[in-house]
């Protein structure tokens, strides 16, 4: 894999969509759907990043909102030959790096994401909160973790 600074970040545009499916189909169960990520980008809120390898291939990629008092990370997928080489931790890194310190990032992550959970943790998200049954494809629990100030969920 190459190293992860020479991928390129940038803006989430609707030419990218079809990739992005792509890569979010191959990452989770229940994806989420185009109209879901078409509205994303056109919320005014919305913040959402995309990382090309250096044939232009889309792999991987973050959506987050900011609700007013908080950032919430919605959806962060990377696709499996870029795993493992820290492209994940550089789109949160483009997150953090754009969240004010005194505003709480917060996510839900599966309990059973160990690759996720130490991935948020290794970037000082902590533990904060569980939802019991959240995932309704599995029945699976969330683990709530936030960086930056406490929040109340």
């Amino acid at each position: 894999m190459a190293d992860v600074s020479t991928f390129d970040l940038r803006e989430m545009t609707e030419a990218d969509l079809p990739a992005v499916l792509e890569v979010e189909t191959a990452c989770f169960a229940e994806p989420w759907t185009p109209g879901m990520l078409q509205a994303e980008l056109r919320h005014p809120l919305s913040w959402h990043r995309v990382a090309l390898c250096e044939n232009d291939e889309l792999v991987g990629f973050i959506v987050a909102r900011y609700y007013g008092d908080v950032w919430h990370v919605m959806d962060l997928a990377v696709a499996s030959q870029c795993r493992r080489g820290g492209l994940g931790g550089r789109l949160l890194d483009e997150l953090l790096g754009h969240t004010p310190r005194d505003v709480p990032v917060v996510l839900e992550v599966r309990e059973g994401n160990v690759g996720a959970i130490a991935l948020y943790r290794n970037r000082g998200f902590r533990d904060s909160g569980r939802r019991p049954h959240y995932y309704a494809n599995t029945g699976e629990a969330a683990l709530l973790m936030v960086y930056g100030p406490e929040v109340a969920w």
